[in-house]
């Protein structure tokens, strides 16, 4: 019986970031869920926003669901490696891309649709 290790990862895509410290980010995976990352950063002030699993046109929640929060004062490595945890994570994105923060914002689920 053979065994194969030394296993060697590569990434195949790439993003390119002007202002980390204010960002949103959509990530998409092949099983079509999509996945959520605003960054604001005021007056030094870091917030950040994650969320998801979601899948569109759909208003219940996804079974894993969550929305995480935290703030930090501004680091730019920090958020790098924020910025990079989110995105090589067990989502296993296959796409990312920029979007203005009020698109991810609307792609927030409605809790008075969902609690009922």
């Amino acid at each position: 019986m053979i065994f194969e290790y030394n296993e060697e990862r590569v990434l195949q895509s790439s993003i390119d970031i002007d202002d980390i410290g204010n960002i949103a980010i959509e990530g998409t995976n092949d099983d079509g869920y999509y996945y959520y990352l605003i960054i604001v950063t005021v007056l030094g002030e870091t917030s950040i926003y994650t969320f998801g699993p979601l899948l569109p046109d759909l208003v219940e929640l996804i079974e894993g669901y969550t929305f995480n929060f935290f703030s930090l004062d501004y680091k730019e490595t920090k958020i790098e490696k924020i910025i990079t945890r989110w995105l090589n994570d067990n989502k296993k994105l296959t796409s990312a891309k920029i979007i203005d923060k009020q698109s991810a914002i609307d792609s927030l689920p409605d809790l008075e649709d969902i609690i009922q």
